[in-house]
């Protein structure tokens, strides 16, 4: 676990409740939840499929491709230009043809269809789309946080902040004795 990675994954401001409360296990849910997900629209040819699941697994593919082809235009279609020129695997049809021939040829969800599939759309976690690698556990969480007491002293003035009702609608404090007592209360509390 590159534990300075997470240290700065948690300064990304939706941390920053959890950060404040110091809260290591809402932090490490919030982060393993779905994030943006990577797009590839480059054509992927037989040839990436080949080193994306091995060459066994491809024969799989293609075999399904070919017998499906004979009842379903389209894939032919896909089957036809995946071995011509390569196939955008990030097309939403294609995505759902390969869904259609995994659930068909009982395809294994692990080795093949969420590897193909990936090769288009790859769905990441909030941790990987801050730059962890290696989603870290609880404990790893908890000793991030510790380490930036800064941070948690920020965020945790910024979580006081979004809640308080000592600011007016335009979020001003009409007077500086609001400011010191926000202030104040939100560092000793």
């Amino acid at each position: 676990m590159d534990a300075v990675q997470l240290q700065i994954a948690l300064q990304d401001a939706r941390f920053a409740p959890f950060v404040a409360s110091n809260d290591a296990a809402g932090a490490l849910d919030f982060g393993n939840q779905d994030g943006l997900s990577i797009v590839n629209s480059q054509l992927q040819t037989v040839a990436a499929i080949v080193k994306a699941i091995g060459p066994d697994k491809t024969r799989i593919v293609l075999a399904t491709m070919k017998a499906a082809g004979q009842v379903d235009p389209l894939v032919d279609g896909f089957y036809i230009k995946l071995c011509a020129m390569g196939q955008e695997f990030d097309d939403p049809q294609w995505q759902q043809a390969i869904d259609q021939m995994a659930a068909s040829a009982n395809w294994d969800q692990n080795t093949i269809t969420i590897p193909l599939k990936q090769m288009g759309i790859k769905r990441q976690t909030i941790w990987q789309n801050l730059g962890v690698d290696l989603i870290p556990t609880v404990d790893d969480v908890a000793l991030a946080i510790t380490k930036i007491p800064g941070l948690r002293v920020h965020n945790k003035l910024v979580a006081a902040w979004t809640s308080t009702s000592n600011a007016d609608a335009t979020g001003q404090f009409t007077t500086i004795e609001e400011a010191i007592a926000f202030f104040t209360s939100a560092m000793t509390s």
